[in-house]
């Protein structure tokens, strides 16, 4: 399947540039990791390419592809060995038949989703039809219910895909999303599997999959899952690919730029020296801010005031947190990850402290916002507010498990830690 071959080449291709970046990585790490670096490359370079073919765009990811790999080559004597190898278990059987019947149900057909047919696919189509991007589609006044300010990753990835296949076919275009969650779970099986024991590393990997592959196929949701799942898991240690996640983050959805502004809020708060570090985040990600300035593709929020409406709604705040607790997406998971955050032991919550606080903030951001949109609450929150929360559970989710593991078997998971 041309889709296939596709997701390959954007998987290589982004794998040489997460080695060139960070060489210790390997197996599980280095495949997610490459195939969610692959999708930002495929999203630059058609972004700076004016007309598209099979072959144009195809040749410019080898171009970065061997770019990457002199670097790699030149980088050789000096580079940190790689990591052991992950150790797999008999649970990761059970991710593989939930991730393998999930590809099956989002390649039978056309993609249902409204927001793929008026958003996102909407967008890939205009754009693979006019072998570029339209930017006439983006500023006309006929596409203003699409959300013209929403950046372009997935939309252009799935051109991409389109563009091999010779045709641009809705029934196929689904395994993108199914790639994104695999991404994710790879991403969270290596980075659990430096923190705890094997056997509970696959079943946090398996407690995530219906998370990360539950979301409608072939909306922004995907990529964004995955962005933020990979940057907040790799948060804790790691200066080299979160701001990167998160510029690719805020190239996928406008929460994305959110994501950035919490996640440097947290870092002051907790880990203030760390901030500078994160500068790759809003490099990544103003390009796209820029065309939308330039262009001027606005958001319905940003019509009118939006200070205004927010202190006008101020006196129905508290209702408005009930509407959102009783409107809340797997609220039994919710629930079950404050279950275990109460039971688990200071020291256990202190190792995952900077994963709650971002979650908690990036929560506030998404209520202050529901206080200042344009129309009735209510229509925002239907249909909404269980997409903006899947956004993320994933890291929620594992830093409570974590947090668990690390309460009931200290020394275990500790050890597991140090490696």
């Amino acid at each position: 399947m041309a889709e296939c071959a596709a997701i390959v080449v954007i998987t290589l291709c982004g794998m040489l540039l997460a080695r060139a970046v960070d060489r210790s990585l390997h197996s599980a790490m280095l495949i997610g990791l490459g195939f969610l670096y692959g999708t930002g490359i495929v999203c630059f370079v058609e972004l700076a390419m004016p007309r598209w073919s099979a072959v144009t765009v195809t040749s410019a990811l080898l171009l970065v592809a061997a770019l990457c790999g002199l670097r790699i080559w030149r980088q050789r004597a000096s580079s940190p060995a790689p990591r052991t190898a992950l150790a797999p278990h008999l649970f990761d059987l059970l991710t593989v038949l939930v991730v393998v019947s999930y590809v099956l149900m989002v390649t039978a057909a056309p993609l249902p989703e409204w927001d793929f047919g008026a958003v996102w696919g909407l967008k890939g189509k205009v754009f693979f039809e006019h072998h570029g991007i339209d930017w006439h589609f983006l500023k006309s006044r006929w596409n203003r219910f699409s959300h013209p300010d929403y950046p372009l990753l997935l939309p252009l990835n799935y051109d991409y895909l389109a563009l091999l296949r010779g045709g641009w076919d809705d029934s196929r275009l689904g395994v993108l999303s199914a790639a994104f969650g695999v991404a994710t779970l790879l991403i969270v099986r290596a980075a659990t599997a430096r923190q705890t024991s094997p056997m509970k590393s696959a079943l946090i990997t398996l407690a995530c999959a219906p998370v990360a592959l539950a979301i409608q196929p072939g909306i922004g949701e995907s990529p964004m899952i995955a962005f933020t799942a990979a940057a907040l898991l790799l948060l804790r240690d790691d200066d080299c690919h979160p701001p990167i996640l998160l510029g690719l983050a805020g190239c996928s959805k406008n929460e994305g730029i959110a994501l950035i502004a919490v996640v440097l809020a947290a870092l002051l708060l907790f880990q203030r020296r760390r901030v500078l570090r994160f500068w790759p985040a809003l490099a990544i990600a103003a390009p796209w801010m820029a065309v939308k300035t330039i262009l001027s593709l606005k958001t319905d929020l940003a019509e009118g005031s939006f200070i205004a409406r927010a202190a006008e709604r101020a006196p129905a705040a508290g209702e408005i947190a009930m509407a959102l607790l009783q409107s809340l997406a797997d609220r039994w998971v919710w629930l079950a990850i404050v279950l275990a955050f109460a039971v688990a032991t200071a020291a256990a919550r202190r190792r995952q402290r900077l994963i709650i606080a971002i979650v908690l903030l990036q929560l506030a951001a998404y209520f202050a916002i529901y206080l200042g949109v344009p129309y009735r609450v209510d229509w925002y929150i239907e249909g909404s507010w269980s997409r903006l929360t899947r956004q993320i559970l994933i890291p929620a989710l594992v830093a409570a498990m974590l947090a668990l593991a690390q309460t009931m078997a200290p020394e275990e998971d500790g050890a597991h830690a140090e490696t």
